[in-house]
């Protein structure tokens, strides 16, 4: 199984359903192990957590997130690295509109001489 394959199967409606089950009810459980996960089953759980916060972002409305996002790996991975960026830089903590008109203009914000 490769990572591709883990990402998919972490962001369908079922597992992030028992992702959430399983994080709220302590009877539920996603893999018969309760500890010693396996390589694997690690990734997954990390997929299954980074789906989770994508989704809860759509669903607070936050800047530059999208169903169509979450669906493409590269512009998922792009935003989530945005978004790590922007946390810890408390200079940019809020998102300017003007600033997510056009996302790929170069905008100078230097002093003029």
């Amino acid at each position: 199984m490769n990572y591709l394959t883990l990402r998919q199967l972490a962001k369908t409606p079922e597992y992030q359903n028992l992702f959430v089950r399983a994080k709220e009810i302590n009877g539920i459980r996603i893999f018969k192990n309760e500890y010693d996960f396996t390589f694997i089953q690690q990734v997954f759980l990390y997929y299954l957590e980074m789906y989770h916060n994508l989704y809860q972002d759509l669903y607070m409305k936050e800047p530059l997130i999208s169903e169509s996002v979450i669906n493409d790996v590269d512009r998922c991975d792009a935003y989530l690295y945005w978004k790590q960026k922007n946390k810890s830089n408390p200079k940019s903590k809020a998102v300017k509109t003007q600033d997510l008109e056009n996302p790929g203009a170069i905008v100078f914000k230097g002093k003029r001489k």
